[in-house]
């Protein structure tokens, strides 16, 4: 995913954003989506696991889009922006129908929600996007982007404590819990490396998360819906209720 240069002085630059490596990102978690919808049957587990798929995929064609074309870029930089606005409250239902146990994910649509229509529709907003070779940096006005930190990452914590507490507790479907957990730390563990080691990528941390998350989409499209999927069909076989 990532590339690096070693300069003269010894110091390394970490490259994470490059054109075909977001394409290719974009190829492969539509790829996912699109298996899904035609490998497994329609449940809402899998509808969410797929709109969270394309979701990424759309963040990465709008980077894409941003860094090779002559477009309107305010336009793009909302898309691309307002696309990832849902995914931590997906990957939180997810974790819901997993584990049975609510984490706020009702309250979380709303507030995606009114995120969303901030970022569209109130111009004072001002997303800006500058592609610096190495990622794609998106900024906004000071009093709408810290609210949004704090629900982002509030919200990916909660997921991630959620699925922690269920294993040890040991309720709701282990093996889901096992592989979002996983998911949630294939793309957090190595951001936050990048964020303490390379000073210069911590402007581009939106760009940066949701590159690593192409880890999540594999687990997704490898691990999470197989299992799924065959637990489905066992509760099915013996008439359980599924989730």
């Amino acid at each position: 995913m990532f590339f690096e240069e070693k300069k003269d002085d010894g110091s390394l630059t970490l490259y994470c954003f490059n054109p075909a490596v977001t394409l290719l990102t974009f190829i492969v978690e539509t790829s996912f989506a699109i298996y899904a919808l035609i490998r497994y049957r329609r449940s809402l587990f899998c509808n969410i696991s797929v709109a969270l798929l394309l979701l990424l995929a759309w963040f990465q064609i709008g980077e894409y889009v941003l860094c090779t074309q002559h477009v309107d870029l305010m336009m793009w930089s909302q898309i691309a922006f307002a696309s990832i606005t849902f995914l931590p409250v997906l990957a939180a239902h997810l974790v819901t129908i997993a584990t049975g146990r609510r984490a706020l994910v009702p309250l979380g649509y709303v507030i995606a929600a009114a995120f969303i229509y901030v970022i569209i529709f109130i111009p004072p907003v001002s997303i800006t996007t500058s592609c610096t070779g190495r990622f794609v940096i998106f900024d906004a006005a000071s009093p709408f982007i810290f609210p949004y930190i704090v629900f982002y990452l509030g919200y990916i914590i909660l997921g991630a404590s959620r699925l922690g507490h269920a294993l040890l507790k040991r309720y709701g479907d282990r093996e889901t819990s096992y592989w979002l957990l996983a998911g949630y730390a294939s793309f957090v563990v190595p951001t936050i490396i990048v964020y303490a080691f390379f000073e210069s990528s911590r402007v581009g941390f939106s760009s940066i998360l949701c590159g690593f998350a192409i880890f999540f989409a594999f687990i997704i499209g490898m691990k999470i819906l197989p299992h799924h999927e065959k637990e489905k069909k066992l509760k099915l076989k013996l008439k359980l209720p599924i989730g």
